[in-house]
């Protein structure tokens, strides 16, 4: 009974997510040396990332693991991959990194026994342009401008090869998915038709390549919580927008006793549009966070917290705050 592959998440108790996002990094900057200018390229801002002081920071987080978006939906991405360049008709740097900012964190995370995640969308990037407004890369994968929509076999089985790569190439180092945008209108009569060539079961494959015991999850959308999907899913996908849900029936969520609890909210300061994922500052209590952390973590759920880190491997000090708090009561 169980899934021994989640065993480590359960007595990981609580991690940190980055919305580390192209997109993001202008908007929720503290000042101006944070800021992506005009005059730098997508390398320049990559190669600016401190890894060994990040993970120095992770470790007095107390959090057990790194849940890090690798990409979105602008089309950069925080390390290369040569299917992605083929496909999109890109130079290496153009928009995946020449570092791999990824590798170089899990390296310097490791002597820490704090393992890495990585977050990417379920389909190709919906808005990612060569040139302002042309959508290139994403019509090149034959995706759908400017929206999440139902993806072609081509589609998939293009996005699969990239998920692939970096599949094979983070091996061991990647303990785990977590998977964006599968939504109802998104999977009906492509992801969950099994009589097509590609679907949830090729898409789990490509995740799983390089780590037959990586974990994984396909997220519905926000405050789907406590349920599982698919049978490929390791762990619930638990996005919701405000602390407060716990586990109901210990540990699993299902009566397979097969996906693990997991819960993600943000710290970040709430506003209408970006809700607090990736924002600066802080929109909780700490002491009403922590306890719910703990009623979660007490009753063998996982909880994952979304916090800002700048360009330079910083994250936010006030959220380092509220997490040094939790981890005093969780770690002890």
């Amino acid at each position: 009974m169980g899934n021994p592959n989640t065993d480590w998440l359960k007595e990981a108790k609580y991690g940190i997510s980055h919305h580390f996002l192209s997109n993001y990094i202008n908007r929720v900057a503290s000042g101006p040396e944070e800021q992506w200018k005009d005059t730098e390229s997508w390398d320049d801002v990559i190669d600016g990332f401190d890894a060994a002081g990040y993970a120095r920071q992770v470790a007095e987080s107390g959090a057990g693991f790194v849940l890090l978006t690798l990409g979105q939906n602008s089309g950069y991405h925080l390390s290369p991959n040569a299917a992605y360049d083929r496909i999109a008709g890109l130079q290496p740097g153009e928009r995946c990194s020449r570092r791999d900012l990824p590798m170089d964190i899990a390296d310097a995370l490791e002597p820490y026994g704090i393992r890495l995640m990585l977050y990417l969308p379920v389909n190709p990037p919906h808005s990612a342009h060569q040139r302002e407004g042309d959508y290139a890369v994403t019509k090149a994968f034959g995706y759908t401008p400017g929206m999440d929509g139902a993806p072609s076999q081509e589609t998939q089985e293009k996005w699969q090869a990239v998920i692939r790569e970096w599949s094979d190439r983070y091996g061991a180092k990647l303990a785990g998915w977590w998977f964006d945008g599968l939504f109802p209108h998104v999977v009906k009569g492509t992801y969950d038709d099994p009589s097509n060539r590609y679907n949830y079961g090729t898409l789990a494959e490509a995740a799983r390549s390089g780590n037959a015991n990586r974990i994984i999850t396909f997220n519905p959308g926000v405050e789907l919580t406590n349920a599982s999907y698919t049978p490929y899913e390791d762990y619930s996908a638990g996005e919701t927008n405000a602390p407060g849900h716990v586990p109901s029936n210990g540990r699993w969520v299902d009566a397979a006793e097969r996906i693990q609890y997991f819960i993600f909210t943000f710290l970040g300061s709430f506003d209408p549009y970006w809700a607090g994922w990736g924002n600066k500052g802080v929109n909780f209590d700490t002491k009403e966070l922590t306890g719910w952390v703990k009623e979660v973590t007490d009753k063998e759920g996982s909880v994952c917290l979304d916090t800002k880190v700048n360009r330079f491997g910083q994250i936010d000090p006030q959220q380092l705050e509220q997490l040094k708090a939790i981890k005093a009561t969780i770690r002890g």
